[in-house]
């Protein structure tokens, strides 16, 4: 019987750290491809993968998309080199023609495309606030008008502590009515941070360890800062692993115009 994504990586993880824990490796990937499909995914999306790493996300895209469709930033080249190697299987890569680029200031820009989607899936929970800001001005100069940035984060907010506490409370927010509660959480409390972070460190790319150091950020600095860019930010109502809660951001402009098709 061929060997499975999971018990692939799961064997690889044992002498080498491939992002995020080892035992969930194929779900989260997963999930997150999930994800980009219910935001209206399709073939011919031109998609940017930022911290794609040994590929956990990749490997569902470099499937799904039409060939070039896929593009990815790891400065760890290593890391990389493994899930094109031993993870995903050479005739998807070959079929891919993935464009990956190796800069560690989260400059989308390398690749001279315009994306329908940017996906940063537990990148900004090891981000200081300067590293989200060059991201969220980088996405703005680089995405197709209606483009998206889908990212994963820490919320600061008491409120999220305790569904960190209570996973069904956790579960709970995910059913709220999101779309009306984010201006509300946009004035909860400014970023906490836990770990440790050293200065201009991608953190999540600094540590060869499963417990890299974290940070917890408030919607209300990240909206505050997705606005200097002419962008707003959304909480999105999607199943919550390890504590992660998925944000949308789009141009402003953007939300103005899908406003008026449907008045």
């Amino acid at each position: 019987m061929a060997e499975s994504l999971q018990d692939r990586s799961q064997r690889l993880a044992e002498t080498r750290f491939l992002g995020g824990p080892k035992h969930d490796f194929e779900r989260v990937g997963r999930l997150g491809f999930q994800v980009l499909l219910a935001e209206g995914l399709l073939p011919g999306s031109r998609v940017l993968d930022v911290g794609c790493g040994a590929l956990r996300l990749g490997y569902w895209l470099m499937r799904f998309l039409d060939p070039g469709c896929y593009f990815g930033i790891e400065p760890q080249r290593e890391m990389l080199r493994v899930g094109l190697e031993q993870l995903v299987e050479p005739e998807v890569v070959q079929r891919a023609q993935a464009h990956f680029a190796h800069n560690d200031d989260f400059d989308f820009s390398v690749f001279d495309e315009r994306f329908d989607f940017v996906v940063a899936r537990s990148i900004w929970t090891h981000a200081a606030q300067p590293q989200i800001a060059a991201m969220l001005r980088s996405f703005e100069r680089t995405a197709r008008p209606e483009g998206v940035f889908l990212a994963s984060y820490y919320p600061a907010s008491p409120a999220f502590n305790l569904g960190r506490r209570w996973p069904r409370l956790e579960r709970v927010l995910t059913t709220l009515p999101l779309e009306r509660l984010s201006p509300a959480l946009a004035r909860l409390p400014r970023p906490s941070r836990v770990g440790q972070l050293a200065s201009g460190e991608w953190v999540g790319r600094s540590h060869h360890s499963d417990k890299p150091g974290a940070l917890k950020h408030s919607l209300h600095s990240i909206a505050a800062e997705a606005a200097r860019h002419g962008l707003v930010v959304r909480l999105l109502p999607y199943r919550i692993v390890h504590h992660q809660y998925w944000l949308r951001i789009t141009r402003a402009d953007a939300r103005a115009r899908r406003r008026g098709v449907r008045a």
